[in-house]
């Protein structure tokens, strides 16, 4: 093509590979038409009158010369006769006289956003480009345009988007912070529907909570049009029934339909004129907590958008809450640990008392020899005692006075010493008696352990109750010491291993008959195991039973202390282990209390298992011996050899003296007065050797 046409298409088109083959093909017919002439006019008319867009020709006093179809349609005006002549500042361009951009103001205008002036006045944003040319031999100005309106009102859309997307992000960003401010979980929906409504455009915000139990949702928190109304009414909406109950049941956000349904079975629930309605589930935890409804008159107002950033606050909502309910429970915990610690402290002092019984300490400062030396409960001071609790966790464990010397009494400086001394005293103390406890604990652990290793090898009760003893003695000291054992049998109380003093009571001790074997309910012992529970007294233990109304039976001095645990299997007692002393009170505590327990569990479980194998044993011997008997009685060939057999094998068996077979009528062999009724019968009687 001529140079001249390739300027055009590139300068409007941006190059031919842009323009359509019909369009190309009216270019070729008239780059001939071109070549026969010397400028552009005729070849140039066709072009522009077939041209989709808008085309002008200025000529340089401003006047119009051509306007092509696409031109005149945009303005608005039927014909060029409307238009040719007149001044384009006057009739489509907006620029004032002798300020054209192009012949006044000299700019280049290429492809750039303009305004154009129709019939009727209006503004049309077009992009315009325009080119100098020779048209009939006068250089002139081509403007080709093309009408942008659609893309302006796009863009326009775009940034009222994005606006948009802006003020929500805003909105969202600053409820967001201030739930985050929010500490207790019921207030959390109150305040996330007050923020909503506050910051978005709706005409009611309301949330459902959910109840699991009854299957359905209850609004508790209403802002916006009629707040009141639903609130008043305390309405419940069933789980999949509207947006609010569908969005409940599916789990997933519901854009409400058929909204005048809705309203017409509950019109509380609907604002007024209500032409959109989202609703958002509240999740905790993957469980449905609540139901977040919004409203709005505004069809506009749900838009995709909107619907996002109201979703982010929802999880947020959910998010938040699950937050606040954990630290709830973190918080419960923490008040919980604080209060087991302080109660760890308390029983541990207490423990430690029993365990290391604890004294004052009274110290007199030496001047001359620069030291504290200890000083007797008589020493006395001149000056008043200044005394500061020792306190842990709220536990006073004791206190630390100091005397002052009446010639320089202390300062008010002095006394603030003293009582940040006895604060850290009161830590360091009890940093002490907790690697005390520890040590003591993994020392009691120690043996504990090795009791169980030894219980696992116990074959006999005997042993059983060595090891008993072996190891109580470890944890405690055991003045004296017993294990009773009821046989449910006889109902009798039976004392296999007494202590006393280190001294085992055998049946030639001239204490044993007070530990012969008793009928079971008698004493304290019976009490235990009937009742199935300890019994711990620290001081005067037969004056503590006598007031109490508990039996007990006088079996040495005057019992001071006394600790006695059951042996329980389930339900069932074995028997009792107890320590005991007659001289020392407050010898037992708690601590022994848990230890003897422990030991006592531990024994009834070995105990347990060394019955149950006995009585294994016993019975496969049992089986051995019916085993026995029957294959030598198959044996037998004739009904004399079978009887007799089968009272050899059972005599020898069983170790009698004898034994008897009697055959005949049932009726025939009934018991008068304990002896057989003997009518027509055969009778074999077999006397063992020993008989």
């Amino acid at each position: 093509m001529q140079p001249q046409f390739d300027k055009l298409i590139q300068k409007h088109f941006g190059g031919a590979e842009n323009l359509s083959p019909e369009v190309l093909n009216l270019l070729n017919d008239l780059e001939q038409d071109f070549n026969q002439s010397s400028d552009a006019g005729p070849g140039l008319n066709l072009l522009m009158d077939n041209m989709p867009f808008g085309i002008t020709l200025i000529d340089y006093q401003k006047n119009i010369i051509h306007a092509n179809q696409g031109a005149l349609r945009m303005m608005g005006y039927d014909s060029l006769d409307e238009i040719k002549g007149h001044l384009c500042h006057d009739t489509l361009c907006p620029a004032e006289a002798n300020r054209c951009p192009i012949l006044d103001l000299k700019q280049k205008v290429d492809r750039s956003d303009r305004i154009l002036i129709t019939k009727d006045k209006q503004k049309i944003p077009i992009l315009k480009s325009v080119t100098p040319i020779i048209y009939e031999g006068k250089e002139i100005l081509l403007e080709a345009f093309v009408d942008i309106s659609e893309k302006t009102e796009l863009e326009k859309a775009r940034e009222a988007a994005f606006e948009k997307r802006g003020l929500l992000t805003a909105n969202t960003n600053t409820i967001i912070k201030n739930l985050a401010q929010v500490e207790n979980p019921e207030a959390l929906m109150t305040t996330l529907v007050d923020e909503i409504y506050a910051h978005f455009w709706f005409e009611r915000v309301q949330y459902f909570a959910f109840n699991p139990v009854a299957h359905n949702l209850r609004v508790t928190n209403v802002a916006g049009t009629d707040a009141a109304t639903p609130m008043a009414q305390r309405a419940v909406l069933p789980v999949n029934v509207g947006a609010v109950g569908k969005a409940a049941g599916e789990r997933e956000i519901h854009v409400a339909e058929k909204l005048d349904m809705v309203l017409e079975r509950h019109p509380q629930m609907l604002v007024p004129g209500i032409k959109a309605q989202v609703a958002l589930p509240i999740m905790v935890d993957n469980n449905l907590v609540g139901v977040l409804d919004i409203q709005a008159t505004d069809e506009q107002a749900l838009d995709a958008d909107t619907i996002l950033f109201l979703e982010i606050l929802s999880i947020q909502g959910g998010i938040l809450l699950e937050s606040l309910e954990r630290h709830a429970e973190v918080v419960a915990q923490f008040n919980e640990l604080n209060s087991l610690q302080k109660k760890a402290s308390i029983e541990g002092w207490l423990e430690f008392g029993e365990v290391n019984p604890l004294s004052s300490s009274r110290y007199i400062f030496d001047l001359e020899q620069n030291e504290a030396l200890p000083a007797s409960p008589e020493t006395s001071s001149n000056g008043e005692v200044i005394s500061r609790p020792l306190e842990v966790r709220g536990t006073v464990i004791g206190s630390l006075g100091i005397a002052e010397n009446p010639d320089q009494p202390l300062s008010e400086e002095e006394k603030k010493l003293i009582e940040s001394v006895s604060s850290e005293v009161a830590e360091a103390l009890e940093r002490a008696r907790l690697f005390e406890s520890s040590q003591r604990s993994a020392s009691e652990l120690a043996v504990l352990n090795e009791m169980g290793a030894t219980f696992a090898q116990a074959l006999t009760e005997e042993f059983i109750n060595e090891t008993v003893y072996t190891y109580t003695s470890k944890l405690m000291t055991t003045p004296q010491f017993y294990i009773a054992y009821h046989d449910p049998e006889e109902d009798m109380i039976y004392f296999p291993m007494v202590v006393i003093n280190g001294e085992r009571i055998t049946e030639d001790h001239p204490d044993y008959q007070s530990w012969a074997p008793r009928p079971a309910g008698t004493g304290l012992t019976g009490y235990i195991i009937d009742k199935r529970m300890p019994i711990l007294i620290d001081s005067n233990a037969e004056e503590t039973l006598t007031k109490l109304g508990l039996p007990f039976l006088k079996t040495g001095g005057e019992t001071q202390s006394f600790l006695g645990v059951p042996m329980l299997i389930g339900d069932r007692s074995l028997g009792v282990i107890s320590v005991q002393s007659d001289h020392s009170a407050d010898l037992y505590g708690r601590h022994h209390l848990d230890l003897l327990t422990t030991i006592a569990s531990q024994a009834a479980v070995s105990i347990n298992n060394t019955r149950l194998f006995q009585s294994e044993q016993e019975r496969a011997q049992q089986e051995r011996t019916v085993r026995t008997i029957t294959d030598k009685v198959r044996r037998g060939t004739d009904t004399q050899q079978i009887m007799q057999i089968a009272l050899e094998e059972l005599s020898r068996a069983l170790n009698a003296d004898g034994s008897t077979i009697q055959l005949g009528k049932p009726e025939d062999l009934l018991k008068t007065n304990g002896k057989p009724i003997v009518a027509e019968t055969q009778v074999q009687t077999v006397e063992t050797e020993e008989g």
